[in-house]
């Protein structure tokens, strides 16, 4: 008996063959046509023949289609290693990290009105009994900061209401402080305020307000600097002030000749660092005078790679594509050494989330910041350090 075409063509329409080789059926159609006379059996074997290769050849054929059909299916479900879209792994939470890392965020905060600066300290952390949630485990005023093996402290200080001074000291050196001389009769007004701390070296702008012929007269002037001399300006002219050629050498003297056709006015004694898209940057002051004989700077960025001496790490654990692409409004970002925390912040926020295999975990940690405050310092502590870290702070950091 010859096959059914109608059921065979309803067998087609079911997908791929559930067994491999020939039927039952037809098994047994080709064993009783074996015991068949050969001269008829000899043309059914033909057309047994013809049947079964055409069905060998549906076979393998529907087989191969279903199975790339099935794996162009798979492939679109899930995305090839490597390619996975950045909006997939911010919202993931199927591997939770432990947070170890530790968080020294110094923070300045602009009194526009008045001309003054305040500054405070944030230690954040994962919590010690849950350490995939991120806290804010100390706050205080000043900025405490690591240097070597002891912590210190930086502090603003007033003088005689309008003069305004940075000072730094040992956190168990109680009887610190800076010796500031009287200000003369000519002086109205004198205000520091840090732009940069990092574990050996800060930066600062100095503006004075004077009385010269009558006439009120400003001047500005950037400085970078050694931590622990900082307490000496009084005491020498120039004690504690680091040029860029101390840092950089040759390469810094390079640099600023490519710099407005290598003005005068540029030499690489006045220098800062800057926050740029979440990266400190050098910037090199060109002084300039007024017609009152005031004076005052412009910074120019310079291409120079900061060795770990100024800052010990300062690495993006995403770009700030991703960083804006999570918190648009963002204005700075840092994250730890350990890639396992980033804090982004806006002009009235900071958000800290943990990071996941290189990205950017759900949101842990909100915090307010005040009107117009600003990061000048992001201190790391990771192993052994973290822990010590974490006792300093709440030693230290209370308001």
């Amino acid at each position: 008996m010859d096959p059914n075409w109608t059921d065979l063509q309803k067998e087609l329409n079911k997908g791929p063959f559930h067994q491999r080789g020939f039927t039952k059926q037809l098994q047994l159609q080709i064993e009783q046509n074996l015991e068949r006379p050969y001269g008829i059996r000899k043309a059914r074997i033909f057309k047994l023949a013809a049947v079964a290769s055409f069905f060998l050849l549906l076979f393998l054929s529907t087989q191969i289609n279903w199975t790339n059909t099935a794996k162009t299916s798979n492939s679109a479900a899930k995305p090839a290693a490597g390619t996975t879209t950045f909006e997939e792994k911010q919202i993931s939470t199927n591997n939770p990290v432990s947070i170890k890392s530790v968080l020294l965020l110094g923070l300045r905060t602009d009194k526009i009105d008045n001309n003054y600066s305040t500054y405070r300290t944030i230690m954040i952390t994962g919590d010690q009994s849950n350490h995939q949630q991120l806290i804010a485990a100390a706050n205080g005023s000043g900025i405490l900061v690591p240097i070597g093996q002891q912590f210190w402290k930086i502090d603003a200080m007033t003088k005689n209401a309008e003069n305004n001074y940075l000072f730094a000291y040992p956190v168990n050196d109680k009887a610190a402080k800076r010796i500031v001389s009287n200000p003369t009769n000519e002086t109205l007004k004198h205000n520091e305020k840090l732009l940069f701390v990092g574990n050996k070296y800060i930066s600062l702008v100095e503006n004075d307000q004077k009385i010269q012929n009558n006439k009120s007269i400003s001047s500005e002037n950037v400085w970078t600097m050694d931590i622990q001399k900082m307490n000496e300006l009084e005491k020498t002219n120039d004690p504690a002030h680091i040029s860029l050629q101390n840092i950089f050498g040759n390469q810094a003297s390079n640099a600023i000749k490519q710099l407005v056709g290598g003005s005068s006015q540029i030499t690489g004694e006045k220098w800062t660092l800057t926050r740029q898209n979440g990266k400190w940057v050098p910037q090199v002051a060109e002084e300039t005078t007024s017609s009152d004989l005031g004076t005052s700077f412009t910074l120019h960025t310079l291409p120079l790679t900061l060795p770990n001496s100024i800052v010990s790490y300062d690495q993006l654990v995403a770009s700030w594509e991703a960083v804006k692409q999570i918190q648009p409004k963002a204005l700075d970002a840092v994250s730890s050494p350990d890639h396992d925390m980033i804090a982004i912040m806006t002009a009235d926020k900071l958000y800290i989330y943990p990071v996941i295999a290189d990205h950017i975990g759900p949101l842990s940690l909100q915090l307010d910041l005040n009107k117009n405050e600003a990061m000048v310092m992001a201190q790391w502590a990771t192993a052994k350090y973290a822990d010590n870290w974490l006792a300093e702070g709440m030693k230290y950091l209370k308001n």
